[in-house]
């Protein structure tokens, strides 16, 4: 009995174990079943997401293509269409994006927030920054962006931003190879502008491992451009925390195309020709004829020769550039006579006193012998050899011969006859003296010309009575006949009309600095408001608005050559606070000025802005001046981030909650619009 019952226990424990093992398995395959079931739910809402995230990158790109070129600001359609304060897109702490719902078939089944951010309001870690001092940042006139301030960022400072530079300069720590590697030495060592930003212009050396060698897109030598934002992270000195302060205020991408609002290639205004800068300025707003003079004006102001540029126009009509020349300053053409009866006859003692007084109102003295006078009714004079004109002095023909005239009647008509002549040296303080210089009253025209014949000056005088008063001019530099008054004589001495402060712009003991010839090229677009309009006393004028002088600030250009773009230019309508304080020489004040005239149409737009701001005493241009190359209004790179959430709307409320989310997709796009072909420089999926 007891082997029977031994077996029964047997076959029941292994069949309690088969049941077990049924049961094990059938759990199992009930368990993988519902993984699998999460693994392709998962997967599905997975590829949702991802479907979500892209559909808002296609609608951030469509945006941007779409978007008019000629400004870029936060009033766009790529920013406004997509702003809200329900995501944290960025990880900066604060909402700026808004969701937007994806529904099918009316039921909600995911949704996407987008932000795009432009790169030009950030700085750019391959152009800004350079070792110029001792291997500290150093800027000067703002001739190219490597004088934007990356130690003004926050947490970076002068230590950390000289490593970021050192950085993308390789081993050597230099920028290119060890020579010239872009091949303009020769014209950066005598240019007059401050290449390097060091305080120093044309000093031995300068042009030669100059920051402008350094080309992140056909590095030279050993230099390691940044290609990406996150590369940061391995500057010695700049930890996690700092990283993360500067993140969103840094790119690697950003560039700017000189070309203007309406998308034409900008003038280079260092070379272009006469002709082509009177078409510029035209296209700036200016009339024909003033455009052609400002032409030539620009072409002396930037030529290193002393001889006025000519251009003569449809018109048949000459103009003349300003050189660093003396000019025609005071003309007596009548000077008061004397009567004096001889019997029956009266006689007039004409031609007593005439003079021609010329103005020499730079710094430096100016060498005029052998020039000429022609005109006025006169015969040629030439000025005495080896004449000297002393800064800011005076040379004055007077007149040696008087001649007395007896008037005769001939049938009744009173006919001039010369009688007699007489010696005399009028007046007394002249530098030279010529016989009868016999200048017409009538008003007429009278040049200046250099020995070799080339005209200095073509001048026209008005009517002048006989007596006492001359005609002379304010502003030595016009040259039409309104732009002669008369005056008390005043040869050898400052005009009684001589009136700097008429222009507003200048003062009676300032006036000096208002004689600009450079003779060198402009450092920057802004410097060309110190160019003379041939006003009484005035220069384009970048401190009011709506003026075709604020128009030439989008026309022309120093970049060289103009077709390449210029990298790091910051966005002054986008820019942050933070990015704009890295520009040099603004303040707090100056920043805040900017921010709240936004957004501008063109660059020159805020230079009215910061004249506003400047301090008493300051020139009114000089800020503008110093950033005019280094900002710009239009962007062609974004950063597109992108949020894309696949979600269960099972309450059916049409509200998102938190545990209504399925999965998460994030995208992240540096997008050109302006490139052909492939056009996403980067791209990241989280």
């Amino acid at each position: 009995m007891a082997p029977e019952q031994n077996q029964r226990g047997d076959v029941l424990i292994l069949v309690i174990g088969l049941l077990a093992l049924l049961l094990a398995i059938t759990i199992a395959f009930l368990a993988l079943g519902r993984t699998g079931f999460r693994i392709s739910h998962y997967s599905l809402h997975e590829v949702k997401a991802r479907e979500m995230a892209e559909t808002g990158m296609a609608e951030a790109v469509a945006r941007l293509k779409s978007d008019a070129p000629e400004v870029d600001s936060q009033a766009d359609n790529w920013s406004r269409d997509f702003a809200g304060d329900e995501v944290d897109n960025n990880g900066d702490g604060h909402n700026e994006s808004r969701w937007i719902a994806v529904r099918r078939q009316g039921r909600l089944v995911g949704r996407y927030a987008v932000l795009v951010e432009d790169e030009s309001a950030a700085v750019n870690l391959n152009a800004a920054g350079n070792l110029s001092r001792s291997e500290r940042h150093g800027c000067h006139q703002g001739w190219q962006t490597h004088e934007i301030d990356l130690g003004k960022l926050p947490g970076i400072g002068t230590g950390i931003a000289a490593g970021i530079c050192r950085t993308r300069y390789g081993r050597d720590g230099r920028p290119g190879g060890s020579g010239d590697d872009d091949g303009d030495q020769t014209i950066l060592a005598g240019d007059g502008i401050d290449n390097d930003g060091d305080g120093l212009v044309d000093e031995p050396g300068e042009g030669n491992n100059e920051p402008d060698e350094f080309d992140p897109e056909a590095p030279a030598g050993d230099d390691q451009p940044f290609r990406s934002p996150d590369q940061a992270k391995e500057i010695p000195g700049l930890g996690p925390e700092i990283y993360r302060a500067i993140r969103n205020l840094i790119s690697v991408f950003a560039r700017d195309w000189n070309r203007d609002r309406h998308n034409r290639e900008r003038i280079p205004i260092n070379r272009a020709t006469p002709a082509e800068l009177a078409a510029a300025f035209i296209a700036c707003g200016f009339e024909t004829d003033r455009a052609a003079q400002l032409a030539v004006n620009l072409v002396d102001y930037r030529d290193r020769d002393s001889r006025p540029t000519r251009l003569e126009g449809p018109d048949g009509k000459i103009r003349l550039g300003l050189e660093q020349t003396p000019y025609l300053n005071e003309v007596e053409l009548a000077p008061a006579g004397e009567w004096r009866q001889r019997g029956d006859s009266l006689e007039y003692l004409a031609s007593r006193g005439e003079f021609i007084e010329l103005f020499n109102p730079y710094d430096r003295p100016l060498s005029i012998g052998g020039w000429q006078i022609k005109g006025g009714g006169l015969p040629p004079v030439t000025i005495r050899a080896n004449a000297i004109i002393p800064p800011r002095g005076y040379y004055t023909v007077g007149d040696s011969r008087a001649v007395w005239i007896r008037f005769q009647l001939v049938a009744g008509i009173p006919v001039p006859v010369p009688v007699e002549v007489t010696s005399i040296r009028l007046p007394t303080n002249a530098d030279q003296y010529h016989d009868f210089l016999l200048l017409s009253f009538a008003g007429t025209d009278m040049r200046l010309e250099d020995p070799t014949g080339h005209p200095i000056e073509i001048t026209r005088i008005g009517f002048d009575f006989p007596g006492a008063p001359t005609r002379q001019k304010n502003d030595p530099r016009l040259r039409g006949e309104t732009d002669w008054y008369p005056g008390p004589p005043s040869p050898g001495r400052t005009n009684h009309l001589f009136l700097p402060e008429s222009g507003l712009e200048t003062t009676r003991l300032e006036w000096p600095e208002h004689f600009r010839v450079k003779n060198r090229p402009l450092a920057t677009v802004g410097e060309l408001g110190r160019l003379h309009r041939m006003e009484p006393w005035r220069t384009l004028d970048l401190t009011r608005p709506n003026r075709p002088d604020l128009t030439t600030q989008d026309i022309f250009t120093v970049a060289e050559p103009p077709g390449r773009p210029t990298a790091g230019r910051l966005n002054i309508n986008t820019a942050t606070r933070e990015v704009l304080g890295c520009l040099p020489y603004l303040d707090a004040a100056a920043v805040t000025a900017i921010i709240e005239g936004r957004p501008y149409g063109e660059i020159g737009s805020v230079a009215p802005r910061l004249a506003y701001r400047s301090r008493p005493g300051e020139d009114l241009e000089e800020r503008y001046r110093r950033i005019s190359n280094l900002i710009t209004v239009r962007s062609s790179i974004f950063r597109i981030r992108v949020i894309g959430q696949s979600v269960e709307d099972r309450n059916e409320n049409g509200i998102i909650e938190e545990k209504e989310v399925e999965t998460e997709k994030r995208l992240t796009a540096v997008f050109d619009r302006d490139r052909p072909g492939r056009r996403f420089l980067y791209w990241k999926e989280d």
